[in-house]
């Protein structure tokens, strides 16, 4: 068998163009044995260390930092996730509403708080009317502001529920910090 070959021989056996095996011929990669013929066994190892090395520069050049960008994107996307549970789990215990939730029974109280107000001039006018002193009139006026307003200080957290929620025994997470700081958040 013969062991040596020409540049296209070199090119087909390395699966390479003719102008690739020209820079591995100037790179020393391919092995010249004499005027246009080369030494295939060992211009072929020589093509396989070269390929290996330079898989291995690139590889080298990146790593940490193709390493570093991977574990980063891993830990946003497990931050996420956890972020998402703390969101569902205060959803489900109550400390949590859905701003259509909290949207829906806004709009409730504020329709109640309005009519209440509409009413006022209509209720008061009658009273009034009955009655001229200031004093009396300056008291009744503020007895009915108070009334509608009363309506907007009556807040009930069970009105927030939606079908998310689960009644927890406090005791279940006595040592959520939640439980002692509760304030009325939103999630959209």
């Amino acid at each position: 068998m013969e062991k040596t070959g020409n540049r296209k021989d070199i090119g087909e056996l390395l699966g390479v163009s003719e102008s690739t095996v020209h820079r591995l011929i100037d790179d020393d990669i391919i092995v010249k044995t004499a005027r246009g013929r080369y030494d295939l066994p060992w211009s072929v190892q020589n093509y396989i260390d070269y390929r290996c090395n330079k898989v291995k520069e690139e590889y080298d050049e990146e790593p940490i930092e193709l390493k570093e960008k991977k574990l980063y994107e891993q830990m946003l996307h497990e931050k996420t996730k956890r972020e998402i549970a703390e969101v569902k789990l205060a959803k489900i215990r109550g400390d949590v509403h859905s701003s259509q939730s909290v949207e829906l029974v806004w709009t409730d109280m504020l329709i109640a708080f309005k009519q209440k107000m509409r009413a006022l001039p209509v209720r008061v006018a009658a009273e009034v009317n009955a009655t001229m002193n200031m004093a009396e009139i300056s008291t009744l006026i503020s007895n009915r502001v108070d009334e509608a307003l009363l309506e907007l200080s009556e807040y009930n957290p069970e009105a927030f529920y939606d079908s998310d929620y689960i009644d927890i025994e406090d005791d279940d997470y006595a040592e959520s910090p939640s439980k002692n700081n509760k304030t009325n958040k939103t999630s959209g």
